[in-house]
């Protein structure tokens, strides 16, 4: 298990956040999670961290999430749709970092509430990767005028 402390794209944080829950690391078009042992992440937690990925990142553009689940906690899926709700398109993919095999029910449980494109990842590089690739694929539909691929699962 690595933390992303743990790698070079390190020195590419722009700011870090640390809550009584977990510890949040934002880039220039994604930001990492990780949340401490044992927390159960709901939807009053996720709009903390929301508000702060608008503060850092602004609310333009859709931004990627890579949740790296170097601890075990539980969060609650229903949540997903009330992110929807409130925050449409904020979002544009979705990796989660997990290595534990026990983890994959749950993975397919969020799969089931989410509207954009999930990934399980076996590791921190390899989430960061397919991120940056999603935001690349994003800005070339953009500019040739295109809709997004549609959603699409990457299990």
């Amino acid at each position: 298990m690595k933390s992303i402390v743990d790698i070079p794209y390190y020195d590419k944080i722009k700011e870090v956040r640390t809550f009584d829950f977990g510890t949040f690391y934002f880039f220039d078009h994604f930001f990492v999670s990780e949340i401490n042992e044992g927390e159960v992440f709901d939807w009053e937690m996720a709009k903390v961290v929301i508000k702060v990925a608008h503060e850092i990142l602004g609310h333009q553009a859709p931004v990627a999430y890579i949740s790296n689940r170097i601890n075990s906690y539980s969060l609650v899926p229903t949540d997903w749709l009330k992110f929807y709700r409130e925050y449409k398109n904020a979002l544009h993919a979705y990796s989660i970092v997990t290595y534990r095999s026990n983890t994959v029910t749950n993975i397919f449980l969020e799969k089931m509430f989410s509207k954009v494109k999930i990934k399980k990842s076996n590791n921190i590089e390899e989430a960061i990767e397919w991120v940056l690739f999603e935001k690349q694929s994003l800005t070339i539909d953009k500019l040739l005028d295109k809709e997004p691929n549609e959603k699409k699962d990457f299990f």
